[in-house]
């Protein structure tokens, strides 16, 4: 079998077990490669390591599966952290500004 070949069925054996706990070796194992090179191959074709394909199939799936609503308060959750992180951001940068204008008056 050529390398397309075993990185295709490589790809098709992840997708079959996106829920499930597996790594790089078992993958290269189901394909009779080496870990290290399935590694490296990987991240040459698809640009992505290993984990962040593993990361993004895993939200994908979330995405397609989970009920709207869940998804949409998921989204609301995150955007009021990031909205409440940068508020504080603000708020920490305005106070170093008037520390630094006291300490150079």
């Amino acid at each position: 079998m050529d390398w397309l070949g075993s990185f295709r069925k490589a790809i098709d054996y992840m997708e079959e077990r996106l829920l499930q706990d597996i790594g790089a070796k078992e993958v290269a194992d189901a394909v009779h490669i080496s870990p290290f090179y399935f590694q490296k191959c990987f991240k040459m074709v698809t640009g992505y390591s290993l984990g962040r394909a593993f990361l993004y199939s895993t939200v994908e799936y979330a995405i397609l599966k989970l009920p709207f609503q869940v998804l949409q308060a998921v989204v609301g959750a995150v955007a009021a952290m990031v909205l409440c992180f940068r508020f504080r951001l603000v708020k920490l940068f305005q106070k170093s500004q008037l520390s630094g204008s006291e300490r150079q008056a």
